[in-house]
């Protein structure tokens, strides 16, 4: 009679587990083993179990077609029927480290991903988890792997037949409480969960899943294989590095080449600027030096005399037209003077329009004489 509770089985377990469970339980003729084989069962559910974790994890609880041969290839068990003989956990024959030893061999042989660090640091806390969680978490995966080794048609069912199947009804009906095979199998988890945590450390269980003394020669095939790229990636490393000094040598050359160009610049620069301000010195002190004359007492000179003059000069030499031109000229600076007085301004109109009517009658009389 089943241990586990209906109500339990159905809502853990999907619909298509409960019925492989149900038509398990009710066409195998179950005979419960002696205590003294307890220790032995639970090294070959370890076996078959930590092979099941590496599918479990590349398929993601998705089985494919290799699942089949994923499961078997990896498991002892499964593969030649190995036999474990043990009656303490322990020993130094038989014991939990020898089977995660031989699976973690197995499995850097057989399958398609061959990872030392997948399978001792993601697979062996996958066992322990699912034994950690009890029997219920034990026994649905031991339905899933039903499931798969029932799905090939060559030899998968022959493996339900002699290891899958039993263990089932082993975990069914094994009682928490009343029997000893639960408290085996909690004093198992315990000691697996030591292994498992002590495998990295230094000094504990966990040397003999090194790669030193797993038996593959693992840490000379990584130096055979790996040893020539190491070199390769030591060699472009400091090529990389020699390139780099390179470069920046000439960078060095060339800030140190274009800074001595850019004070050679900065230099003709400033020397520019300075004679643009000696130029512009310059250029005020003879602005400064070229100022008009102080004004005289009283006003401008009275230019009617000056006029006077220079119209007799004009008609006394008639060719000469650069006479009219200077007059006007010195006409012209003499009435810069002052602006303000009104009655000044109206007499240099008048004798500005004298001036006009002069040179109109000297070009006359010199058209006269051309003509005559």
């Amino acid at each position: 009679m089943s241990s586990l509770s209906t109500t339990t089985t159905s809502t853990y377990f999907t619909e298509k587990e409960h019925l492989t469970l149900h038509n398990i339980l009710s066409s195998t003729l179950y005979t419960h083993p002696p205590s003294t084989y307890t220790c032995t069962l639970l090294l070959h559910l370890l076996d078959i179990l930590y092979s099941y974790t590496y599918n479990h994890r590349l398929t993601t609880g998705e089985p494919t077609v290799e699942s089949t041969r994923t499961v078997i290839y990896n498991s002892p068990t499964l593969s030649w029927l190995e036999s474990y003989n043990s009656s303490s956990f322990t020993e130094q024959t038989d014991s939990i480290i020898d089977i995660l030893k031989y699976g973690t061999r197995r499995m850097l042989i057989y399958p398609y991903i061959r990872s030392y660090t997948f399978i001792t640091s993601i697979l062996c806390h996958d066992v322990l988890t699912i034994f950690q969680n009890g029997k219920m978490c034990i026994l649905k995966c031991l339905l899933e792997l039903h499931s798969i080794l029932d799905n090939n048609d060559v030899h998968g069912y022959l493996f339900n037949k002699i290891w899958t199947t039993h263990l089932i009804c082993w975990i069914v009906n094994m009682n928490n409480n009343d029997d000893d095979d639960g408290k085996v199998l909690e004093e198992f988890t315990k000691e697996l969960g030591v292994v498992v945590m002590n495998l990295n450390v230094e000094g504990g269980e966990g040397e003999v899943l090194d790669k030193d003394s797993i038996g593959l020669d693992l840490l000379a095939l990584e130096e055979e294989v790996f040893g020539h790229e190491v070199d390769d990636k030591s060699a472009e490393e400091e090529e990389e590095s020699s390139c780099c000094s390179e470069d920046s040598s000439d960078e060095d050359d060339t800030s140190s080449s274009s800074d001595s160009d850019d004070e050679e610049d900065s230099d003709e620069d400033d020397d520019a600027e300075q004679q643009k301000q000696h130029d512009l010195s310059e250029e005020e002190k003879t602005l400064s030096s070229m100022t008009l004359p102080p004004k005289q007492d009283g006003a401008i000179l009275r230019s009617k005399d000056l006029l006077d003059d220079n119209i007799g000069g004009g008609f006394n030499n008639t060719n000469d037209n650069e006479g009219s031109e200077g007059m006007a000229q010195s006409l012209s600076s003499l009435l810069l003077g002052d602006d303000d007085d009104e009655d000044e301004q109206q007499e240099i109109a008048k004798q500005q329009k004298q001036m006009e009517s002069t040179n109109d009658n000297r070009k006359k009389h010199v058209l006269i004489q051309e003509i005559g």
